[in-house]
Formats: C-alpha cells, sequence, structure tokens
C-alpha cells in the first residue's frame, strides 16, 4: 500500500470519527436551547395565562427550535402550528417597509438624505424651522411628530383608505426639532410605505408580495385584511385573559396597513430571519444586496454614546455583549418580537396570542443571558455625586399634543429622586427601581446591568434614556405640567364646583323648609343659574369622561363613540356661560344690594370655573380634538 494510499485512508478514518461528534455536539445544543426555550415560555405561559404562543429559532441557516405552545382556538382545542398557524405581527411589519426602502435606495430611486416632500404628490408635510423630513429621520424615528391613536385600529372594513387617503386627512402635527428628539411614530413609517407606493407604482400589499414575499417564499405571511380565503382557517385567535378565562376578540384590522398588519407563521419568520443574516439572499434569491443589509444594522440615531441605537429601520437590541437588531410587534390581543445576531448567525422570533403575552423580551433575555452571554460589565459606582440635575418628573416624548389623548401623559410619567448621595430612586407604571452613577451623565440599575442616560442643558437634564429603549426619549415636564400640580389643581376646582351645585338647591330648599325665604331679585337668580348651570355641565362632564375611561378605555383606538361626542359638547356650552358668569361677577361687585357674602361666594364659583375650563383647554377637552 503506497503512503498516499495510507494518508487517504488515515483522513477518511479521522472524518468518520469526527463527524459524528459535531453532529453529536450540534443536537446537544439544539436539546439545550429547545429545553430551555420549553421551560421559559411554558412558565411564561402559565405566569401570564396566555392561550397559545409560536417560536422559531435559526442557527447557521436551519430552524434549531419550531415550535407551537398552546392553542390558536381555544374552544375548539386547535394547537399553534409553527408550520401553518398565522400571528399577527404587529409593527414587525415595519421591517418590511425599510426593506422595500433600501430597494428603492439601490435602484437610485430614493435619496435618504433627500426631503420626502419631493416625493408625494397629493399632500406635503410642513417643514419645521424650515427644516424638512428625510427618509434617515422616518428610519430612525426622529420626524418630530406627534403620536396619534385614535383610529389606529378598526373593526369595520368599510372604512379601510388606501394609505395616501387616511396620511393626507390624517398627518400629524411636527412637534420636535427633526433629529432631536426619538419618538416612535406609525405615521413616519406609513409616509415612507406611502412613498414606495407612489414611486413604484404599485399598491404596497403588490409591492411587498412581488418584491419581498414571493422572492424569499413566504407563503403564509401577508398584508392583506381580512385575510385571504387560503389563509384565513390558518389564523389563530386572538384573547384577552381575565379570571381565568380566555374570552376570543375579533380580528384586529390596522388602517395603516403597511405598519402593522401583517399576519405570518414562525416558519416564515425564520425564512426572513435567514435572508437577513444571509445578507439579503435565501435560496438563490436575493431581495438587498449585502452591503445594503449590512448598513441597516448600522446606528443611525444614538440617543447616548454606548447605548442601543435605532439602525436603518431596526432597533438595537444588544445585551450581555451580543449585537443584537429587529423589531418588536403589539396589537392588543398579540405580541411579538424578531431579532437576528449576525455575530452568531442566529435569528429568533416569538409571538403571543393573548393579551398578556408582552413577555417577548424576557424570553430572548433569558435565552441570550443562558447561551450566548459575553464578558460581563462591571461598572464603576462614583461615590460623591451632585444628583439634583437629574430629578424631576419626566414624561415619553410619545403622545398626541393636539387631540383629547393628550391627558394620557399624565399617566405616563416616572419621578426620579435622590435618595443618598449616589442614588436615584425612579418610580413609574407602578414599580420603583435604584440606579447608580458611572459617569457621564449614566446611570446603571441595581443588580443588574441596565443603563440610562441623560443629556443636559444649563447643568439641568432635559432628556431621560433608557439603554434599550433607543425609539423613545423622556422629556423633562414643567412644574404646571406635573401630574400633582394638575391633579390638584383638577381635584380643588371639582369639589368647589360640586358645592355650587349643590348649595344653591339646598340651601334654597331650607329656607323654604324653615319658612325663612329670603327675596331673590331676577338679576341674582338669573346670576345663579347661569353659575349652577355651567358647574352641573362640568361635573356631569367629568362624570361622563369616567364612564368612557372604565367602559371604552382603551376602544378609543378605534374611534370615539357617540357617547363621547356628546360628552364633549358638554364643556363648550359650559364655557359659554362661564364667559357670561364672569360678566355678571364684575357687575355684582358693583351692586350695593347683594352682600358681600353672595359676591365672595360667586366670585370662588367664577374663579373655580375658569380654572376648570383653563385645565380642560390645556388637556384638548374644549371642541373636537380628534
Amino acid at each position: 500500500m503506497t503512503m498516499r494510499r495510507i494518508t487517504q485512508c488515515w483522513l477518511v478514518g479521522i472524518l468518520i470519527f469526527i463527524v459524528p461528534v459535531f453532529n453529536s455536539n450540534a443536537n446537544s445544543d439544539t436539546i439545550k436551547w429547545e429545553a430551555f426555550v420549553d421551560g421559559v415560555i411554558q412558565t411564561k405561559m402559565q405566569d401570564e395565562h396566555i392561550a397559545g404562543a409560536t417560536t422559531i429559532i435559526t442557527h447557521n441557516g436551519t430552524p434549531v427550535v419550531k415550535k407551537g405552545y398552546g392553542y390558536a382556538d381555544v374552544e375548539a382545542k386547535i394547537k399553534v402550528d409553527p408550520d401553518t398557524t398565522l400571528f399577527r405581527i404587529g409593527s414587525i411589519s415595519k421591517l418590511f417597509v425599510w426593506i422595500s426602502v433600501m430597494q428603492l435606495y439601490e435602484q437610485g430611486k430614493i435619496e435618504l438624505d433627500a426631503d420626502i416632500n419631493q416625493y408625494l404628490k397629493a399632500f406635503e408635510v410642513p417643514d419645521f424651522n424650515d427644516e424638512p423630513i428625510t427618509m434617515k429621520l422616518l428610519m430612525s424615528h426622529t420626524p418630530g411628530f406627534e403620536d396619534h391613536v385614535i383610529e389606529l385600529f378598526t373593526i369595520d372594513t368599510t372604512t379601510l383608505k388606501p394609505l395616501g387617503e387616511i396620511l393626507e386627512e390624517r398627518i400629524p402635527l411636527r412637534v420636535y426639532p427633526p433629529g432631536q428628539v426619538a419618538s416612535y411614530s406609525n405615521h413616519g413609517t406609513a409616509l415612507a410605505a406611502h412613498i414606495v407606493e407612489i414611486i413604484s407604482d404599485l399598491d404596497w400589499h403588490d409591492y411587498v408580495q412581488q418584491n419581498i414575499l414571493d422572492p424569499l417564499q413566504l407563503n403564509n405571511t401577508t398584508f392583506n385584511q381580512p385575510l385571504p380565503n387560503a389563509l384565513a382557517s390558518q389564523m389563530s385567535k386572538g384573547y384577552a385573559s381575565g379570571s381565568g378565562q380566555f374570552y376570543e376578540k375579533s380580528f384586529e384590522l390596522v388602517p395603516m396597513y403597511a405598519v402593522g398588519a401583517a399576519s405570518a407563521t414562525a416558519s416564515d419568520m425564520g425564512r426572513f430571519m435567514q435572508a437577513l443574516l444571509n445578507y439579503g439572499e435565501l435560496d438563490s434569491a436575493r431581495i438587498l444586496d449585502s452591503t445594503t443589509v449590512k448598513k441597516m444594522f448600522e446606528p443611525l440615531n444614538s440617543p447616548i454614546e454606548g447605548f442601543n441605537s435605532m439602525c436603518y429601520g431596526f432597533m438595537e437590541h444588544s445585551q450581555f455583549g451580543q449585537k443584537i437588531y429587529g423589531h418588536g410587534g403589539d396589537t392588543f390581543w398579540f405580541h411579538s418580537l424578531l431579532v437576528v445576531i449576525p455575530e452568531e448567525n442566529i435569528g429568533f422570533f416569538i409571538s403571543f396570542n393573548t393579551n398578556t403575552g408582552t413577555v417577548y423580551s424576557d424570553v430572548l433575555e433569558s435565552f441570550v443571558s443562558q447561551f450566548l452571554r459575553g464578558k460581563k460589565k462591571e461598572y464603576s459606582v462614583s461615590e460623591q455625586v451632585d444628583l439634583s440635575p437629574y430629578t424631576g418628573e419626566y414624561h415619553s416624548s410619545r403622545y398626541s399634543h393636539s387631540t383629547i389623548t393628550k391627558v394620557a401623559k399624565l399617566f405616563s410619567s416616572i419621578t426620579i429622586s435622590a435618595v443618598d448621595s449616589n442614588r436615584l430612586e425612579l418610580k413609574g407604571s407602578g414599580e420603583i427601581s435604584y440606579w447608580y452613577p458611572i459617569g457621564d451623565h449614566k446611570f446603571v440599575k441595581e443588580r443588574s446591568e441596565e443603563l440610562l442616560g441623560f443629556k443636559l442643558k444649563n447643568n439641568k437634564a432635559e432628556q431621560l434614556h433608557f439603554d434599550g429603549l433607543p425609539i423613545f426619549t423622556l422629556l423633562r415636564v414643567p412644574f404646571y405640567e406635573k401630574s400633582g400640580f394638575q391633579l390638584f389643581i383638577f381635584i380643588i376646582t371639582l369639589l368647589s364646583l360640586i358645592v355650587v351645585v349643590k348649595y344653591w338647591p339646598i340651601s334654597r330648599w331650607l329656607e323654604k323648609r324653615y319658612h325663612k325665604i329670603t327675596p331673590i331679585n331676577p338679576v341674582s337668580r338669573n346670576a345663579r343659574w347661569l353659575a349652577w348651570s355651567a358647574a352641573f355641565l362640568s361635573v356631569i362632564f367629568v362624570i361622563g369622561i369616567v364612564i368612557i375611561i372604565i367602559v371604552v378605555n382603551e376602544d378609543l383606538v378605534y374611534g370615539i363613540p357617540l357617547f363621547m361626542k356628546v360628552i364633549l359638547s358638554f364643556p363648550m356650552i359650559s364655557l359659554l356661560l362661564t364667559i357670561m358668569v364672569w360678566v355678571v361677577m364684575f357687575y355684582n361687585w358693583t351692586n350695593p344690594e347683594i352682600s358681600i357674602k353672595s359676591k365672595l361666594f360667586y366670585t370662588w364659583a367664577a374663579i373655580a370655573l375658569a380654572l376648570f375650563h383653563w385645565q380642560l383647554s390645556f388637556w384638548n377637552m374644549i371642541g373636537y380634538h380628534f
């Protein structure tokens, strides 16, 4: 036997021995991943009372975990199948918009730094301080738009319109300087999708089908609403959880379809992730050039140096030393997350079909921490720091400035206070956490690697940023907007108006009861009726709003109910009466026949009415602001 022959036999023998070892290691990793993910998801589903879930994890181009959990239809006992069961993926839909934009960018049809108005036809977006909106600003959620939530969803298919019509009718105000404040914007992404429609001369559904879904063979993914007949039977039900029961909900319709209407299976999302990890190619089909995909993972807006960035449509979810990119997606009943980890060639997708399923980030965090954790970060905590620049109340930049939902920002604020020389206490959303300074206006959370950072102006923090939320900015609240101040004014004025509503009728009844009726001249009688009517309408308005909050609550995203439109007419009437009350009040002080006691009480009522209506006006409650 020649030496060459001996060498060949030796190499074959080595390969025969090694291949099973490699396969064994791969299978071992797969078994570990699957067992771990099973445990985490099943625990979350039990703790949060979730009806069903679907997930897929890909590694090196192969699905290594692909599973369904629980039920797609609780009543019919239909189990979730990752290959065939469709889940709503919410804002993960936006990734398809940004890929479409970059396809046209590759073709030279879109400039990312150009004014988007040059592409729009039926309407224009107003400049802010002569600064236009660019595609990069839309991709990083920094064009400065206010948020609109009313009619973000609908339950009536007949109200669905083309994207251009919706945007022309309801383009939000620009309230922040472009590029300065991150504020997640559905309308911003919808504008980008509409520009894709205009440039390609295709409806969004046709464009995404021809240029992304078909090439990648995502045959169980659709943006159509309602679903095509071929896919309707595969759709998971959406559920609300309560009192140990699951309550089936109707199919959610998203008017701005491109930003959140997609329905997909876990298997399809696995193929989509593989295309991203292959830098634009899957099974010989290419949707983007590799350099373009890599560009989409580059930072576009980094609110604080070293924090997670907003990339070209992708959010950075980096943690535990791993660079992670993707997008979350939330509707009322479905909650999803899709991320890719390019350096590890891993894709991760998970979706829950119940309103309590907002725990997807916990599943990702557990997986990355268990299997992919890099070197633990060590932070040097400063011992003595002046914390006064950071303390105060902050609210999210994402709220409506011009509609009645502006009041919601009162309930999304957080308060930061100094509890000792080097520790901040953060209160918000019913939780309390503690943070320690590590320099450069950054703080690390107690017993965690989470970070927050501040941007200062004139030695006072103006913005607060969390490392894991590059799409949001928290802004310092001026004193007159602070929740405590606003609540104080509201309670004082409301109690005053209740006293006004009760005082005159009760005092008159007591006079009649004990035969001590005091004659009232017609002017005083009419003055009382004016103030009483204004106060009565104001109190009824508050009662009506409380009923709406209890009964309607989140349903406002579907539109304004008739009952609320009726209730909103009350402040307009009471405001007119209040103006008349103030005219009468000045007249009363010139009338010597009216007692000082009556003048003071009437003045108190007038001031209470004025404060009440100032507050309503500030929160867009006078008129039909929706």
